[in-house]
C-alpha cells in the first residue's frame, strides 16, 4: 500500500521549497548578487535543516499489525482514531478505510487503514501513526516503507 512520500521524498520536497525561498529571499533581503554564491549557500544550509526536520516529523510510514481477529483490531483502531479527532471519510473495496481530521484536514493529512487476513495495516504521517500506536498500547510495531 503506497499512500504518500517516504522519508527521502518528504526531505526533497521540504528541501527544494526552502532552498528556492531562501535563495530568492536572501538575495533580496541582504541585497546580494546571485553571482557571489552566498544566497545559494544560505539556501543549501537552510534547505538541509528544514528538509531534515520535515522528513523526521512528516514522512509517511506504513505499519502492519498482526491480528488473530482483524475485525476486533479494526474496531480498536477506529475507536482510537475517533478519540484523536479523526473521522472516516471514505471506504475503498471493503478493505481500505480512509480517515481525516474533521478540522484542518490539510494540516494533519489522512490515515489509511487496510484490513487483510490476519493483519491490519495503518499508513499515515509518522506523528499521527505514533499517537495512534500509543493510544492502542500496541508496543513496538514493525515499520515498512
Amino acid at each position: 500500500m503506497r499512500v504518500g512520500l517516504g522519508g527521502a521524498g518528504t526531505f526533497l520536497v521540504y528541501f527544494i521549497y526552502t532552498a528556492v525561498i531562501l535563495s530568492i529571499g536572501s538575495s533580496i533581503l541582504f541585497q546580494l548578487s546571485r553571482e557571489s554564491g552566498i544566497p545559494q549557500q544560505i539556501a543549501i544550509v537552510g534547505g538541509v535543516a528544514v528538509g531534515a526536520i520535515g522528513a523526521y516529523f512528516n514522512r509517511t510510514v506504513i505499519r502492519p499489525i498482526a491480528a488473530e481477529d482483524e475485525q476486533s483490531l479494526l474496531n480498536q483502531v477506529k475507536r482510537g482514531l475517533t478519540e484523536l479527532g479523526y473521522q472516516q471519510i471514505e471506504q475503498i473495496d471493503d478493505e481500505v478505510f480512509v480517515f481525516a481530521k474533521a478540522v484542518r484536514q490539510w494540516l494533519y493529512g489522512r490515515v489509511y487503514v487496510r484490513v487483510q487476513p490476519q493483519q491490519v495495516t495503518i499508513a499515515g504521517r509518522v506523528s499521527q501513526v505514533q499517537k495512534l500506536q500509543q493510544q492502542l498500547n500496541l508496543g513496538e510495531l514493525s515499520q515498512v516503507n
